[in-house]
């Protein structure tokens, strides 16, 4: 479904070959009574008068497609006043890939705008009954993955293992732990000083591993933990779809909210704890 990189040979706005702005548009996706809504909070074309005159006379729609990788669900929805999109979640799952365009609905011989760039402006161009007049944006979408620690990240006791190993052919990463350590670590729980000392250690090694195996289209692309990891990964940085090698460790600094300082700024608690109790 993507068409980013697509050349057009007429206006298309949203895109920087003919238009010097672009769209406002901020879109939401929530679960409500068993459906999927999609809807626009802010939906603004700017300077764009043309378009807003097309889309008022009817002559074109705003259109949004829906493609679910997982059931093959397809279906396109038109509008005349922003996005306001429901679907049974029974006809979803996993992912989605979601286009957000407006469509010509007729034959249109001599399109102008005087929305285009200055050196265009003279210009008229064929728009065909169908022909994409802007590009409000695509994106893909995660359902079903809960994107909390504890789903992502868990710790088992391993009686096999005399190190720590990792295992990622789970819905959650696997941490397996050596019984005697494992043990040690449930005497521990009980303290907040010590949670916090486990997140900067186990979590982070855990976490750093993952996220050197997030694909897009990888071996584990279907699992839980690798969903939520590129969901945290995408409202941190929606310029690509994971992360290089040279952003992992930020990435995760920021996931775990600076587990290298919270670990150093525990251990001068514990530390004062200790020196308190000895005075």
């Amino acid at each position: 479904m993507k068409i980013s990189g697509y050349k057009f040979g007429h206006p298309v706005f949203g895109l920087d070959d003919y238009y010097d702005f672009r769209p406002d548009i901020a879109i939401e996706q929530k679960v409500e009574n068993e459906d999927l809504v999609i809807s626009s909070s802010r939906f603004d074309l700017g300077d764009n008068q043309k378009l807003r005159e097309l889309i008022e006379n009817e002559d074109a729609h705003i259109v949004t497609e829906v493609f679910c990788t997982y059931t093959m669900y397809r279906k396109s929805f038109n509008s005349k006043d922003g996005i306001n999109v429901r679907i049974p979640l029974k006809n979803l799952k996993n992912r989605l890939e979601i286009l957000y365009f407006i469509i010509a609905n007729k034959d249109i011989e001599k399109y102008s705008n005087d929305a285009i760039k200055q050196s265009l402006r003279n210009q008229n161009f064929y728009i065909e009954k169908g022909d994409i007049l802007a590009m409000l944006g695509e994106e893909k979408v995660t359902l079903d993955v809960s994107t909390s620690m504890d789903s992502i990240v868990k710790i088992r006791k391993s009686d096999n293992n005399e190190t720590p190993t990792f295992y990622w052919n789970e819905s959650s990463i696997i941490i397996n732990l050596p019984n005697s350590s494992y043990i040690k670590l449930e005497k521990f729980k009980a303290s907040l000083d010590y949670q916090k000392i486990l997140v900067s250690s186990i979590l982070q090694s855990a976490l750093i591993h993952a996220c050197y195996k997030l694909k897009t289209d990888g071996k584990y692309s279907e699992k839980n933990w690798h969903k939520a990891l590129l969901i945290y990964w995408q409202k941190y940085n929606n310029q690509s779809e994971s992360p290089s090698e040279e952003e992992i460790p930020e990435f995760v600094e920021h996931m775990l909210k600076k587990p290298f300082r919270l670990l150093i700024d525990t251990i001068e608690e514990v530390d004062d704890k200790i020196r308190n109790t000895q005075d």
